[in-house]
């Protein structure tokens, strides 16, 4: 029979084993603080010392502004003559138009305005439903709200939706957002 049979280990060889382990492990740890300390001490290669700014100086005001009597030139004429033409200050009246301004009905252009718009997630008969779809939503980073609603020769329905949001774009956002974590989404006109 042989010495070596069997899947016994000596003691020796696993006290060897664990002590090579204990040592490698503080020799790295050294290793370890010893390149924490240099990295320390040295100077980082990132940082860079910028120029101090001078303080910002607001520039200084004239002890006079010119008046509004007469022009830069100092010619005699009134600075701001088209002001004076306006009000009509010679007459004491204000200045009429010499013909009537028409004025023309606007078109029919489409409206441009965004009507807020809500998600809807999802409607079920039974509301523990709607609070399961309204938990999952909350998981993934969602706040949705539940409405009931009666419909007539159905019943009850709890809705489960998002919003109301303000701007297409955020809507958008919000419905890719949905796509990504697999959850469908109808848009609907906010009431």
């Amino acid at each position: 029979m042989s010495r070596y049979s069997g899947s016994k280990s000596s003691p020796q060889g696993s006290g060897q084993f664990w002590a090579g382990v204990l040592v490698g492990m503080v020799i790295g740890a050294g290793m370890a603080a010893v390149f924490t300390w240099y990295r320390m001490k040295s100077p980082s290669p990132y940082l860079k010392e910028l120029p101090v700014a001078e303080p910002f100086k607001l520039p200084t005001m004239p002890e006079r502004l010119p008046s509004n009597e007469s022009s830069a030139e100092g010619d005699g004429k009134p600075r701001f003559e088209f002001y004076d033409m306006l009000t009509n200050k010679q007459s004491g009246e204000n200045y009429k138009f010499s013909r009537p301004v028409e004025t023309k009905p606007l078109k029919n252009k489409p409206s441009t305005v965004y009507v807020p718009q809500i998600l809807q997630i999802g409607s079920f008969t039974a509301q523990a439903d709607a609070e399961k779809l309204k938990a999952k939503l909350a998981m993934v980073g969602a706040e949705a709200h539940i409405e009931a609603a009666n419909i007539p020769d159905r019943g009850v329905y709890y809705r489960v939706r998002l919003g109301p949001y303000n701007s297409e774009e955020e809507m958008n956002k919000m419905r890719t957002f949905l796509k990504q974590n697999d959850i469908g989404s109808t848009p609907m006109r906010a009431q």
